[in-house]
């Protein structure tokens, strides 16, 4: 499973680090790193799917039926299904294959990997959307449903978590 292993051994070292250099408290660091990992367990399965889905879609008999901007659309929506895929990953193999040194770091850079993963992944629903309301209704309804998936994700994505943090914020301080 990803991530399931428990560092804890190898953290020894570092906790007293971490407190050196007046970095947060080590086992805050090592809940939101878990937390984090738990968050890519329920990801990739779904990203994971998509891109199997994908893979099979030009076997598929009207396959030869999409033309040139459907083609495209399809080819980028796998390429950024694919990459999604491996953003998403490389937390997990930075986990195993580096030392346990510098905690806050490692949860810093699996953060960014997270965030750059659902970028892509946005990427990819929104062209699918496109690609696939494009070849069913026609053009016009497909930049409809282009667009108006990636407004979605930006909006339930980023827009709704930002505002949800910085009300949590204002009545933490108030």
């Amino acid at each position: 499973m990803v991530g399931a292993e428990d560092d804890s051994e190898d953290d020894n070292e570092d906790d007293n680090e971490d407190h050196r250099e007046g970095e947060q408290d080590p086992e805050i660091l090592r809940e939101r790193y878990q937390e984090l990992l738990q968050e890519l367990r329920v990801i990739l399965p779904g990203v994971q799917v998509l891109f199997a889905f994908l893979l099979t879609t030009p076997f598929a008999p009207r396959f030869g039926d999409l033309d040139d901007v459907e083609r495209t659309g399809y080819a980028i929506t796998l390429a950024a299904t694919l990459l999604s895929m491996i953003i998403l990953l490389t937390p997990v193999a930075f986990h195993r294959l580096t030392s346990r040194q510098n905690r806050r770091t490692r949860v810093q850079m699996a953060i960014r990997f997270k965030l750059a993963g659902l970028a892509v992944l946005a990427l990819a629903v929104s062209v699918a959307g496109f690609v696939v309301v494009r070849f069913v209704f026609g053009p016009v309804e497909g930049v409809l449903m282009g667009v108006g998936s990636a407004v979605a994700v930006l909006l339930l994505w980023v827009v709704f978590p930002l505002a949800t943090r910085v009300t949590d914020h204002h009545h933490e301080t108030s």
